[in-house]
């Protein structure tokens, strides 16, 4: 059936065209019913119409079976897709395709312009706003047209083309949407709480009742470096509140006792009528006096300690400048005292220079009262293993070995037995371990010994 089909368009084409045109264009007759292929001649007359074969012969009908896997509940859904794909399509209006009666090369453009040589195309649509794709070409050779040819078909399979293009942008759409709700969900469980928990236990620690994120510090992320931060500064911060309210407490009973004995030393003075004893009083409410304000001074200066070397800028310094000009210093000024510099040059470190000022100053100073006259006081600086040391030699009695932590302690005292009364707050050597340690340095307390194994002095050494 197929063969007489193709055998009468043949001779639907012999009718009208050279033997040359014929050999050019039977392969194209009847290949292919979804294109249809008109011929016209030069004077813009129809030669061919694939169309009217099926006048010649009897009309053959291919159907094709159905797929195995095809659904039609699925093919419905891919309908109601794509005509809802076809609502958001930008609508053209193209010019009216018609089929005439008596169809001549005037009833296309793109005839017209294959007639003159050149090829052109067209885009229709019917009445039933389907889609008609034309493409027109000259026959002939260079010199001459001896016709052109027209080929026709349904726009329906571009169309289908196109809303299964959809169709699988929006099963992308639809995956990808899938997958950032998924990832949003593993996010929040990962990101989202955890930071939710370090924010309720910063609440906790604002309400005073400790912070709890122990599971969270094992984590070997960025969270687990926030948690252990956060955890490593609530620490820092109840320490730093425990210290408050110990310095407080020790405030408090280091006030007490000299106004104490003020209270005392006043009573006492409006029953005494011994002007001897009267002028003893007042000297012991004067060295009360002195102590307070002595007190008061070092405990505001300690106070502000701590704040002060948070905001005190660090930078490079020269130790072994600083230590020369110190001791040059305290040379002049202390002239019962021999000072001994065995500091070597070049000695760098990071830190502030008037808190180290500070430190030298309360450490020799320390040394001097307890040095004996004549007394010596050996200041050394040395770097080894990549650290700077410095220590601070006397000729004093030395360190009892029990005391030697407690000595760092505020408010200590033991001061030599001819030292005047209250001229020393027992803050010098607290505030020295302070800033020192502010400077990730740190101090030890020792005795130097002589030949026989008796103290001949304290040490002190720093370890930069």
């Amino acid at each position: 059936m197929i063969n007489r089909l193709e055998g009468d368009s043949e001779k639907v084409i012999r009718r009208s065209l050279s033997k040359e045109t014929k050999e050019l264009l039977l392969p194209l007759a009847g290949r292919n019913n979804q294109v249809r292929i008109r011929l016209f001649q030069p004077n813009g007359l129809l030669y061919a119409d694939t169309k009217s074969l099926s006048q010649l012969s009897p009309k053959v009908e291919v159907l094709r079976l159905p797929k195995l896997t095809d659904n039609k509940q699925f093919e419905k859904i891919n309908d109601f897709i794509k005509s809802f794909f076809s609502i958001f399509q930008l609508k053209k209006n193209y010019p009216l395709y018609e089929d005439y009666l008596n169809t001549t090369a005037n009833n296309y453009n793109e005839v017209l312009e294959a007639l003159k040589g050149f090829n052109a195309h067209e885009i229709r649509q019917d009445k039933n706003g389907k889609l008609i794709l034309s493409v027109a070409a000259p026959i002939g050779n260079e010199r001459r047209v001896r016709g052109a040819i027209m080929l026709s078909m349904d726009g329906k399979i571009i169309q289908d083309n196109i809303a299964d293009l959809q169709y699988s942008f929006l099963n992308i759409f639809g995956f990808v949407i899938f997958l950032t709700i998924f990832l949003g969900f593993i996010f929040s469980n990962r990101i989202t709480l955890p930071i939710s928990r370090l924010a309720a236990a910063a609440d906790n620690v604002r309400n005073k009742k400790g912070m709890e994120v122990k599971s969270l510090i094992k984590r070997k992320d960025e969270i687990g470096e926030l948690a252990l931060s956060l955890d490593e500064m609530t620490k820092d911060l109840f320490d730093r509140m425990d210290a408050i309210a110990s310095f407080a407490a020790d405030v408090s009973h280091e006030i007490k006792n000299p106004l104490t004995s003020l209270r005392s030393a006043v009573e006492t003075l409006s029953i005494i009528k011994d002007e001897r004893k009267k002028t003893k009083l007042m000297k012991i409410i004067l060295e009360d006096i002195n102590r307070l304000d002595r007190l008061i001074t070092d405990i505001s200066d300690a106070s502000r300690l701590d704040a002060d070397l948070s905001r005190d800028e660090m930078k490079l310094i020269n130790l072994s400048k600083l230590i020369n000009g110190f001791i040059n210093i305290k040379k002049e000024t202390t002239k019962e005292i021999t000072f001994i510099n065995n500091v070597e040059d070049g000695l760098v470190i990071f830190g502030n220079q008037s808190r180290l000022l500070q430190v030298l100053d309360n450490l020799i100073g320390n040394s001097i009262s307890f040095s004996p006259k004549k007394g010596k006081i050996t200041i050394e600086g040395y770097s080894s293993n990549g650290k700077v040391k410095i220590s601070i030699a006397d000729q004093g009695k030395g360190i009892s070995e029990k005391k030697k932590e407690t000595i760092f302690e505020r408010f200590y005292s033991d001061r030599p037995s001819d030292e005047k009364f209250g001229k020393h707050s027992g803050l010098g050597l607290s505030i020295v371990k302070q800033i020192l340690e502010k400077h990730n340095a740190k101090i030890v307390a020792d005795n130097i010994y002589n030949e026989n194994q008796g103290i001949a002095g304290a040490k002190f050494t720093i370890e930069f």
